[in-house]
């Protein structure tokens, strides 16, 4: 909070936080100034996991990277979700790291128990947690979704998922550079994928991320 509010005079601003420590979620009442700061100041902000939930039973394997960071990513997003921040904050700019984690390939789980068990998951926000992905209209026209993930998953079919729940629009090119979970040749795979159109390439390779970041 004291970040935003000492920065009061740059035309854009972005930030990127780490997702709090393991009893700190993003729906937490004391993270609403944050939240309201950042949408005032036109914000963008990329959430990145880090002290991963469960850590202390994966000692092996990277396990808490493998494991821990996509489940710890599903739960931010499902935290905002069904916290209702982004109905609170309706312009607040929002990006998840490594696809969204885990959360694209659950949420029909998560949208089956919003509609079985409303009444411990829709008990701060009604708003079925589909309605914040792409969605298309009688004339084929797609609306993004309501937060942006980044687009490194290493998978053509993943990718092609991410593309279909989001659209092309809310889908950033993610390097995770110098990390060694990083694409060795960052960009690769999006231009490998002969399916996707020389436009559709430009917009996840650097107009979603100029579009996020207030650039465009």
């Amino acid at each position: 909070m004291v970040i935003l509010k000492d920065l009061p005079g740059l035309p854009r601003f972005r930030c990127k936080i780490p997702i709090w420590p393991r009893t700190l979620n993003l729906d937490n009442a004391s993270l609403q100034p944050v939240w309201s700061a950042a949408e005032q100041l036109n914000a963008a902000i990329f959430v990145h996991p880090w002290d991963m939930l469960g850590r202390e039973r994966m000692p092996k394997y990277w396990l808490p990277w493998l494991v821990g960071m996509p489940a710890e990513t599903s739960l931010a997003i499902c935290s905002m979700i069904f916290g209702g921040v982004f109905e609170r904050f309706p312009k607040l700019r929002v990006a998840f790291a490594h696809g969204g984690g885990a959360f694209p390939f659950t949420v029909g789980r998560v949208e089956h128990a919003f509609h079985v068990r409303p009444d411990l998951v829709a008990t701060d926000n009604d708003t079925n947690p589909r309605k914040y992905l792409a969605r298309g209209d009688e004339n084929g026209d797609l609306t993004p979704a309501r937060f942006y993930v980044d687009s490194l998953v290493h998978d053509a079919d993943a990718l092609k998922m991410l593309l279909k729940l989001f659209g092309a629009q809310r889908v950033a090119f993610g390097s995770d550079y110098p990390f060694p979970l990083g694409e060795a040749h960052p960009g690769e795979l999006i231009e490998s994928m002969q399916e996707l159109s020389a436009k559709e390439k430009a917009q996840i390779l650097s107009e979603t991320t100029r579009e996020f970041l207030g650039l465009s």
